[in-house]
């Protein structure tokens, strides 16, 4: 017993000591503490508004499998006019064996030869990739923001309640943020965005309500028209808001602290999938404007995101309300702009270009689009998204990718043939997608006949001149141009076609001669390695000495025949 009252002293002596010292610290930082104003990023309010939108993400439906298998069945679907014949059987497999055996011939002595530029040309160097994408979120979570003023605080608390007092207080928000002085200021003050995404996120709870009125004497409804009031005015409070957050968006400094803010992202992806009022375009509306932000790319890495913006841009909703429909197609076009926005973006580019069903999405819409407008825009996210190197090989093996823009090159409308021929130019800049690029149907052709065209734009004659050269590097694409119809005929003329003192044009003349050159190399580097196989046999030495020179190969431009009458003997 006497042991144990000595432990427990010499135990609370301890804790004394540590006491004290843990006092001392604390009054010598209380007087560096009191000079700072130390500001909490997150209260309690926050929280609970935080938490009832992830329960409410959490519970949001999933679309049926049914339903995702007819959209997947109707974005692969091809028109019957875009297919094109295929070449016979046996002329297929004979070009396969011809380019697979050249090919092996050639890249066995193709160190030999000089080739520069391994990546060829391209329509414009892919931009620097950027840092780690968790860094700035990492930077905006650090970021302190300024603390509310009391009456700015009172009114950011009033918004939260439901009914005409939060319907005022959203509004008064959404006045102060149609200012363009103190626009800044509100989005980087504690609670201003967190309170607009808590209303928003609520609405979205209730919105699902569903009022229905007794057709009696209406003795008992009194009930019923609270309740449609409540939900009409919270509806009010929370356009309210989402306005309000459009206009903390339209400033570009504020783009990144609201996309990084916490919820942000969450509530609008909801209320794009489950709404289909004016709400959801002023969603795809901010969404497209937090896009155009280069620091915001890694906002593609949200789940969901790309399969519900490829899902939305494709959808076909009817409206007899012709408010509705323009707002349907105004979030259409919002979404539209987001996703150029993402492929302009290193960072954001690759997992677009990897997403399957975003590329066949665009493709399908881009062939069925009836207004030129709109294909463009569509095939102007593609040509974006060629810009990356690494995204080359991700294009080519979308399926129809290639089929569709070789279609579109033939197109009269001229930014949809700009589009399509850049990006045929920037994929055939890769090294291993050169082969199967020719091998594709009437890709030469095209671009052949598009390089003759005279009456065509000069920029789209030099892209496509620009894309055979890239193509006729490869050593086993010989086959192709050769078995390409008119192709070398027509890269000859254009060759010889004479300088015009224009600087593209004779570019394009310049770049025919380059064709021929890397076409005429890689057959005389045939004749070369087939000489020195047939100098291997002792019967055939003194012939192949004959015809090639030891160093030079030159031919001999002898002729010969068969036993000529009268003719010197050869």
């Amino acid at each position: 017993l006497s042991t144990r009252k000595m432990k427990q002293k010499a135990l609370a002596g301890a804790n004394a000591d540590v006491a004290k010292e843990l006092e001392r610290k604390k009054s010598h930082s209380s007087s560096d503490e009191s000079t700072k104003e130390v500001l909490k990023y997150e209260d309690e309010s926050t929280k609970v508004a935080h938490n009832a939108f992830d329960k409410a993400d959490t519970k949001a439906p999933a679309p049926s499998v049914s339903a995702s298998r007819n959209v997947e069945e109707n974005i692969t679907s091809v028109p019957k006019s875009v297919e094109v014949i295929a070449p016979p059987v046996e002329k297929e497999e004979m070009n396969r064996s011809a380019v697979a055996k050249i090919s092996t011939i050639l890249k066995s002595y193709v160190s030999d030869v000089d080739i520069s530029n391994e990546y060829g040309d391209s329509f414009v160097e892919s931009g620097s990739k950027t840092d780690d994408e968790s860094s700035a979120a990492n930077s905006y979570n650090s970021k302190k923001l300024a603390k509310a003023p009391q009456q700015l605080a009172s009114l950011l608390d009033a918004a939260k309640v439901r009914g005409a007092q939060g319907v005022n207080a959203c509004g008064a928000i959404k006045v102060l943020t149609d200012k363009q002085a103190s626009v800044v200021s509100l989005a980087h003050t504690y609670g201003v965005v967190s309170t607009l995404i808590e209303v928003i996120s609520q609405e979205s709870e209730t919105q699902d309500t569903v009022v229905e009125f007794d057709d009696g004497d209406g003795q008992e409804l009194e009930g019923e028209m609270e309740m449609e009031i409540t939900v009409r005015l919270y509806g009010e409070a929370s356009e309210r808001a989402m306005l309000g957050l459009r206009n903390l968006a339209n400033h570009e400094e504020n783009l990144g602290l609201i996309c990084h803010s916490r919820g942000v992202l969450s509530c609008l992806v909801f209320v794009i999938e489950n709404d289909r009022s004016k709400l959801r375009m002023l969603a795809c509306e901010i969404m497209s404007r937090l896009a155009s932000s280069k620091e915001n790319g890694d906002m593609v890495k949200k789940d969901g995101v790309l399969n519900l913006v490829s899902d939305t841009i494709a959808s076909d909703e009817e409206y007899t309300v012709k408010e509705k429909r323009h707002q349907f197609i105004e979030s259409q076009r919002f979404l539209t702009e987001f996703l150029l926005h993402l492929a302009k973006n290193p960072t954001s580019s690759v997992y677009l270009a990897n997403s399957d069903r975003l590329m066949t999405t665009l493709i399908h819409l881009a062939k069925l689009s009836k207004s030129p407008q709109r294909a463009t825009s569509f095939l102007s996210i593609v040509a974006h998204l060629s810009r990356l190197k690494e995204n080359s090989i991700a294009l080519l093996e979308v399926h129809n990718l290639i089929v569709s823009l070789t279609k579109f090159v033939r197109s009269n409308d001229i930014n949809c043939k700009t589009h399509s021929v850049h990006c045929l130019l920037n994929i055939s800049s890769e090294l291993a997608c050169r082969e199967p690029l020719a091998r594709s149907s009437d890709l030469l052709l095209t671009l052949c006949l598009c390089c003759s065209n005279l009456n065509e734009e000069t920029r789209i004659r030099l892209a496509a001149m620009q894309t055979l050269k890239n193509l006729s590097m490869e050593p086993s694409n010989l086959v192709h141009f050769a078995d390409g119809g008119n192709c070398i005929q027509t890269i000859t003329l254009v060759a010889n076609s004479g300088a015009t003192g224009n600087k593209d044009k004779d570019m394009i003349q310049y770049i025919a001669c380059d064709i021929l050159a890397n076409l005429s190399q890689w057959t005389r580097l045939l004749s070369i390695i087939g000489s020195k196989h047939a100098e291997r046999c002792n019967e055939t030495r003194a012939s192949i000495d004959e015809i090639f020179s030891s160093e030079t190969r030159h031919p001999t431009h002898r002729v010969r025949g068969y036993e000529r009458w009268g003719a010197e003997a050869s």
